[in-house]
């Protein structure tokens, strides 16, 4: 999208469509440079949000989904133009923890946690007002007309929508182009076509993928002799894009049955009195002390794998699993070591070292996961309450922070899909990446608030975290997010 203001110019980028936004400011005696957004970042999360009274945009807006998930709207293009009753709407709903209402009219509306109801394109419209603010902040002047680039499959009511958003948002429409020919424009303008050529531009996005072939010709021969431009053809594709690998890959880690269809079948082992494992396929409940019983039950079952998912004092009952596993003709055992393998941090796994001596002892294959530090267990290392931060000797250790969920989602990929050998001979190893105790405490503050909330607080009898783990569900870990930002050392 270009946005024009008497002698400046302001052209943004709608990524793909509308995962991300890109945005750069013309203007004599201006450098010509990607426009920064409030946090001095050059690529702007097309979301917008509320954190109670407060309405954020970009990436605040993003990451305030992990704990209002009804108060941030993003991926809106599926409800563009779209009747609520529609197949796009109904795709949303499955990949967007937004709740969507129909109105009077049918159409798509967005309900937050308090029950007020934004239509689509007023939640485009503040989106287009943000970024017009930032390109007056860096103009110093108004900023009025714009020129949209939009994806060339767009409709007539998804054209209308996109027009009605940006007149609400302050600006004024001068022209529609497509994503491709904007970018066949922009090619030639530094090249000569003695002879015409045809080339293909590929967009493949968060939501769709394009292709849009171009004619190429010069008229005459020569530097500095004008290059035309002209569009043959465009194809694409709706339903294909990184939303929908994300998807995919989402429903076969969370589902217990898209792993089942691996051809492993599970069950879970629990105690009496826990509710854990309600939600998977199969249960078994029996005393964790009575080897005879865990033998015949796994012998029952021909069961090949066993994960370990206690944890705390029950560490070391572990060794009584392992006993009725080999007993039980199991072929590998996954303790629960699930550990920091750091220098500084070795010392204070004896348990989960001795359990792994004694199946070593007793000759039943194990894999042990190491993964780092849990990032539940931040908000303990930081000590929030207290303004203090618990060291481990100098505080110039490496250590590395894994989410629950995606050390559960890895190890049952890696059960599912590696060969038996495979995996009792090279274990797994989980961080390949480590930033030492100042470096993490420097940059504490530009770390997502959810990621560093505290842990909600279990009631009596309701799920163990842990065990509701292996239910394979994935989200992004703390590593990954400080390691796109540069902030974790390789």
């Amino acid at each position: 999208m270009s946005l024009a203001c008497g002698t400046a110019l302001c052209s943004v980028f709608y990524e793909a469509p509308f995962a991300s936004i890109k945005a750069s400011l013309m203007k004599p005696g201006v450098p010509f440079d990607v426009l920064l957004n409030k946090d001095s970042k050059r690529k702007i999360q097309s979301s917008v949000g509320w954190k109670k009274t407060d309405r954020l945009f970009g990436s605040d807006a993003y990451n305030i989904a992990g704990r209002f998930p009804q108060d941030s709207f993003s991926s809106l293009q599926y409800l563009l133009g779209n009747p609520h009753d529609s197949e796009p709407v109904s795709y949303f709903a499955k990949i967007s923890t937004a709740e969507t209402v129909p109105n009077e009219d049918g159409r798509t509306m967005l309900k937050r946690s308090d029950g007020v109801e934004w239509n689509v394109h007023e939640l485009l419209a503040m989106r287009f007002g943000y970024i017009k603010s930032l390109a007056e902040d860096l103009a110093g002047e108004k900023v009025l007309d714009t020129i949209l680039t939009v994806p060339p499959f767009f409709n007539q009511f998804e054209h209308d929508h996109i027009v009605d958003a940006l007149e609400l948002g302050g600006l004024r429409i001068l022209a529609l182009i497509n994503d491709g020919t904007a970018v066949a424009v922009n090619y030639p303008m530094t090249c000569v076509f003695p002879a015409p050529e045809y080339h293909v531009i590929y967009d493949a996005g968060a939501s769709s993928v394009c292709a849009t072939v171009v004619q190429f010709f010069s008229e005459g021969a020569g530097k500095g002799k004008a290059a035309d431009t002209q569009v043959a053809g465009v194809g694409y594709d709706r339903e294909i894009g990184g939303t929908e690998m994300d998807r995919r890959l989402r429903d076969a880690l969370t589902q217990p049955q898209a792993l089942l269809q691996a051809g492993a079948n599970a069950i879970v082992v629990s105690r009496p009195a826990s509710s854990s494992g309600k939600d998977l396929p199969a249960e078994a409940t029996v005393d964790y002390v009575d080897t005879p019983a865990l033998a015949a039950l796994f012998r029952a079952h021909a069961t090949e794998v066993v994960v370990s998912a206690v944890g705390g004092p029950a560490l070391g009952l572990q060794r009584g699993l392992g006993d009725a596993a080999k007993q039980g003709g199991v072929q590998l055992f996954v303790p629960s070591d699930f550990a920091v393998d750091t220098p500084a941090y070795r010392a204070a796994l004896p348990a989960k070292t001795a359990v792994a001596a004694h199946l070593s002892s007793i000759g039943l294959p194990s894999l042990r996961v190491s993964n780092g530090l849990f990032i539940m267990f931040i908000p303990w290392l930081l000590n929030v309450d207290s303004g203090k931060i618990h060291l481990v000797g100098t505080g110039d250790g490496m250590f590395s922070a894994t989410h629950i969920d995606d050390m559960a989602g890895f190890v049952g990929h890696v059960l599912t899909h590696l060969p038996g050998s495979c995996v009792r001979l090279r274990g797994v190893f989980l961080p390949n990446t480590g930033t030492c105790f100042p470096t993490f405490m420097h940059h504490r503050g530009q770390i997502s608030n959810h990621y560093l909330a505290e842990p909600q607080r279990r009631a009596p009898g309701s799920p163990d975290p842990v065990v509701r783990g292996a239910l394979f569900v994935h989200r992004c870990s703390l590593n990954s997010e400080l390691r796109k930002a540069n902030w974790i050392r390789s």
